[in-house]
Order: C-alpha cells, then sequence, then structure tokens
C-alpha cells in the first residue's frame, strides 16, 4: 500500500500551487480582465464561461457550477483520486512527499500503474533485438526512446517471471492484464515475440500495451484488454506528447495507428494522436474538444478507413466540434506518407486536399449512391441530412444544411433543417435551501478570508440564530484557521467541498470585511426577530392571553427599527 501524505506536506503543496499553471496544462487559457478564461471542460459551449483567479488559487465553471482549487480541477476534470491529484502536483512542483507515514488503504489500482510501468521498463530494455526492425520502418533512435517503445521476448513467462521475482504479486500482474492463469496456477505471459508500444495516460504514466506481431502468424496487433486504470473508450495513443502543443497551436491530428502517431511527430506534426484501436467514443471527443477545437481526421486511405472516418465525423458533430478530412492517396496511411514524401509534404498536402466535414459527408455518400438522376441525388441529401441533424447548435446547422444544398445543386430553401429546441436542464445549487444572509456569511467566509479579521468572522458565529448553520460556519471558521496560505483549499477539499465551491466568486474581495459582516449580522438579527413576531401571531390566533404577546410583538417591533435605523 502507498504511504499517507502528511498534512503538512498536503499544506506545502497547496501552498505551492498555481492554479493557472495547473489548469493552463489542459485547457487554453486567456486572460480577460483580472482572470483567465477558457472554454468549458465539461460541456460543449462555444463562449468561455471557465473562469480561473490566479490571485484567489480558485477556478468556476459557470456552465455546470463546478469550481475549487487546483486539487479540485484534477478530480474533476481528469478523473484523479484525491491521493492522485496531490501526488501529481507534488511531481510538478518538486515536493517530496515522505516515505516514513503511515500507510494508506489498499490501492488496487496505485500496484496495477506500478506493475504496468515497470512492464514498460523491461519491455523497452529489450528494444535492440527489434532496432534494426523499426529502423526499417524508418522510427529513429530518438522516437524509440521518446515513445518508449519496447520488445516482448518469444517466451511464455518472461514477463511474468521478472515481475513476480521482483515482489509484485500474482493478481496484480493479471489485473493488469499482462499474464494469463493456466490451470495449474502458472502465469503465461499475454505480449510475446512482438514489438510493444506503451499506452500512457496525459501525464505519460504507462497504463496499457499494443504489441504488434513479429510473426506472420495470429493476429497482427492485441491489445490491454480493460482493467482498472485503462479504459478503452477514454484512452488516445500520444496524448501526453501531444496535448501541448494541441493547446498553444488548437489543433489536432486523428490517426489510426500507434505508427502513424510516431511517425507524424517524428516528422514535425506533434500535435498527432489516436484512437487506440477503437472506433471513436464521445468520451475521447471530450477528452480531444478540451485542448483543441480545429481537428483534421487522417485515416487510411482503404474503404475501412473510409468508413471510420464517417463514423468519426457523426460522433464528433453529435459532440459540438466540426473536424476536417485528409484524403490520402490510394493505399497509403500517415505513416507510409512521411515515411516515403516527408513532413513538409504532408504539411502541403493538408493544406491542398484536407475537406470540411459536408464535403466529406457528400464524396462518402455519393460512393454508394453514384450517378446523377434525381433518386440518387435524394439518396445522397438523405443519407448526410440523417448525420448533420445531429448538431445541436441551430446556426451551425442550418450553414451546414446550406452548404449541403449548394455542393448538390439543390435550393437553400429545399434543404432546411427541422426545428428543435432542447432547453438546457437546471443546475440544483446546493445553496438554494439556506438563507440570503447564510450565503452571504458563507460567500465573506470563502472569498474575503483574512486572519487580521477573526475575531469578527468569531463575533458572527453568535448572532447565527439557525442552530445546524452555526455548526456548519462554526466548522469551517475552524478549518481556515487550522493553517497558513491558503486555508481555503481546506474547505474545497472538504466533506461539503460542493457548498463552499458554490460559494466561489471570481470579483475582487470586499473594500471593508468588518462592514460586510456587521451588515450581514445585522442581517441575521432582522430574520431572527422576524420569525419571532411571525411565531407570536401564529399563537395570537388561538390564546385568550392576548395581552402578552401583543406587548412582545411591541417590543420585537422596536427592536427591528433600531437595527434598520442604527448607524452603519
Amino acid at each position: 500500500p502507498m504511504k499517507r501524505i502528511p498534512q503538512s506536506t498536503i499544506d506545502q503543496i497547496f501552498a505551492a500551487c498555481d492554479v493557472v499553471e495547473v489548469v493552463g496544462d489542459f485547457l487554453q487559457l486567456k486572460r480577460r480582465g483580472g482572470n483567465h478564461w477558457a472554454k468549458s471542460p465539461f460541456t460543449n459551449e462555444k463562449t468561455p464561461s471557465f473562469a480561473v483567479s490566479q490571485s484567489k488559487g480558485i477556478w468556476k465553471d459557470f456552465s455546470t457550477g463546478k469550481g475549487g482549487n487546483s486539487v479540485g480541477f484534477l478530480m474533476e476534470s481528469e478523473g484523479m483520486s484525491y491521493p492522485e491529484a496531490l501526488r501529481y502536483l507534488a511531481d510538478k512542483y518538486k515536493i517530496e512527499i515522505p516515505q516514513d507515514g503511515e500507510d494508506d488503504k489498499p490501492d488496487t489500482s496505485g500496484a496495477i500503474k506500478a506493475v504496468t510501468n515497470r512492464a514498460a521498463q523491461l519491455f523497452h530494455s529489450n528494444v535492440d533485438s527489434v532496432r534494426d526492425y523499426l529502423h526499417g520502418r524508418g522510427i529513429s533512435d530518438h522516437s524509440i526512446d521518446h515513445w518508449q517503445i519496447g520488445h516482448s521476448p518469444d517466451e511464455q513467462g518472461y514477463i511474468a517471471n521478472r515481475l513476480v521475482r521482483e515482489g509484485y504479486s500474482k493478481e496484480i500482474i493479471v489485473a493488469a492484464n499482462l499474464c494469463f492463469v493456466q490451470d495449474d496456477g502458472t502465469l503465461i505471459d499475454r505480449f510475446r515475440g512482438r514489438v510493444m508500444f506503451p499506452i500512457c495516460n496525459p501525464f505519460g504514466n504507462p497504463i496499457a500495451f499494443g504489441g504488434r506481431s513479429l510473426r506472420n502468424v495470429g493476429a497482427k496487433y492485441i491489445n490491454t484488454s480493460e482493467t482498472e486504470i485503462y479504459h478503452k473508450s477514454k484512452a488516445l495513443f500520444g496524448l501526453h506528447h501531444a496535448r501541448k502543443a494541441m493547446n498553444i497551436q488548437d489543433r489536432c491530428i486523428l490517426v489510426e495507428g500507434y505508427m502513424d502517431v510516431i511517425m507524424l511527430h517524428q516528422h514535425g506534426h506533434d500535435t498527432a494522436i489516436a484512437s487506440c484501436g477503437t472506433a471513436l467514443t464521445v468520451d475521447q471527443c471530450k477528452t480531444i474538444g478540451r485542448y483543441a477545437q480545429n481537428i483534421l481526421i487522417a485515416r487510411d486511405s482503404d474503404d475501412a478507413g473510409i468508413k471510420a472516418t464517417a463514423r468519426d465525423v457523426r460522433v464528433m458533430l453529435g459532440c459540438g466540434q466540426y473536424p476536417s478530412v485528409l484524403p490520402l492517396p490510394k493505399g497509403q496511411d500517415p505513416d507510409s506518407f512521411v515515411h516515403t514524401n516527408g513532413g513538409q509534404a504532408f504539411s502541403e498536402h493538408i493544406a491542398k486536399h484536407s475537406r470540411q466535414y459536408v464535403h466529406f459527408l457528400v464524396k462518402f455518400a455519393q460512393r454508394e449512391n453514384p450517378g446523377t438522376e434525381p433518386q440518387q441525388i435524394a439518396a445522397v441529401a438523405k443519407q448526410v441530412r440523417e448525420t448533420l441533424d445531429v448538431i445541436a447548435d441551430p446556426v451551425l446547422k442550418t450553414l451546414s444544411y446550406q452548404t449541403l444544398a449548394d455542393l448538390l445543386g439543390l435550393s437553400r430553401n429545399l434543404m432546411r433543417p427541422k426545428e428543435t429546441a432542447t432547453p438546457a436542464p437546471a443546475i440544483e445549487s446546493p445553496l438554494s435551501a439556506m438563507h440570503t444572509h447564510e450565503v452571504t456569511a458563507l460567500r465573506l467566509l470563502v472569498n474575503n478570508w483574512d486572519s487580521t479579521n477573526l475575531e469578527a468572522f468569531k463575533d458572527l458565529v453568535s448572532n447565527i440564530p439557525s442552530e445546524s448553520f452555526s455548526q456548519l460556519f462554526s466548522e469551517a471558521l475552524t478549518e481556515m484557521t487550522a493553517v497558513q496560505g491558503t486555508p481555503v483549499d481546506r474547505l474545497l477539499s472538504g466533506p461539503k467541498a460542493d457548498i463552499f465551491i458554490a460559494c466561489l466568486e471570481m470579483d475582487g474581495q470586499q473594500s471593508s470585511i468588518v462592514e460586510a459582516l456587521n451588515e450581514v449580522a445585522t442581517d441575521f438579527a432582522r430574520f431572527h426577530i422576524d420569525r419571532l413576531i411571525a411565531e407570536c401571531r401564529e399563537v395570537l390566533k388561538t390564546t385568550t392571553d392576548k395581552q402578552i404577546y401583543l406587548s412582545k410583538m411591541q417590543t420585537l417591533a422596536r427592536m427591528r427599527r433600531e437595527l434598520l435605523t442604527a448607524p452603519k
């Protein structure tokens, strides 16, 4: 099991984080006013609503209501666990995590990551036995090391025996899909006699493998099956090397295979990635969209590649992405093209031959419906419209229909999309059950905390009439005073983080926090008085001793007037 991270180290990690640097590794941030803005990684939006405040160390996604600090972003956006996010940030900011702490809970996924990483090292250590083969495919020594390409010897138990000798359990080795278990308990390597391509997560950690056979028997490629850390529908080969370039250039080249990605990177096209031997999925599209909006699909030129491209286009359009398509010469793929012609020729081919998605869809439909007869043109129009109808943006859908009409020589009035409007679901806030003055109090604490105003915050607690809210506010105040630096991080990572995240504000702090707290205290008192007056009115409906309650109401009304007229 992994060692638990001490609280002192966690506080050090929080203090070191620059939220703009952390989020900027994954999203395209642009400074506007006092904050940085990006398109939400959680929704398909055209206008950026994701804000990052460098001074406060927080982010807020106004399209979903999500928000938090650097750790929260990695958990929400990248699917990391809390310890994984802390360890990622510790590595980023060169903070050493002590190894002598208490053992944390057993972490199966962490053990699978460790054994997969070790397997990648062992495979790469054998790469010399296939170096000539790789050179023959055009892969340079730099690329071999850059991509950690390796070799699995043609032996039944090479990787199994090595890993067991090094102390890895059989259960974890099998869970990582590196080996099978025979009936007698013997481990058999899954990958034998193959060139090994590590598939990494966005941070460069191996999570799976693709293995290419060196013999003309069996499957040409076999891949790691689904594991606790590897999900084919979400992984993208090469993303760890491409994401920064994708972010900077706002473009991405989607190809089919490992060799396509590696050769394109080697020849200067460093935004190339590939879906891992599967049809493109919605999850993969969402991941791509977080780094780049301009997507070029460059699949193989055979029938299977063209059909896969048509599926890719449909999925992307449904995700609010509008790709271009690059047809390649017959019989070629990106790997063979750059191997033969070089990277510059590939750039020139893109400039001359890439097509907008409607143009590709029309050409694809005309393959199945060739000819110029009315029924054939109608069949093409129908097929393309079925794909264009997945576009949610009404303007882009209309423009796409107009392009379709122009390409088929039809009237634009004839080619109109159906009117569809689906209202966005309302986002329920965790603050909806609170009174306005309670929300204001929490917002002052989360957004305007200053230890010099501790007594003013403590005074406010004594004015809170609600016992449950008083407890919530007191516990939050205790957390805020527990650490130095940016104590709000404790609240944004705690058990009631959703409440405090909803309180985040991206604008500046109050000019006078004491004055603001006094106003909230007055609101609390007035609310308490109003509630007591309402209770007296209810009693007056049934009691015979009305004078006592009328007198109480007069006293409460006088107190309320004094509150309203008291100097600020």
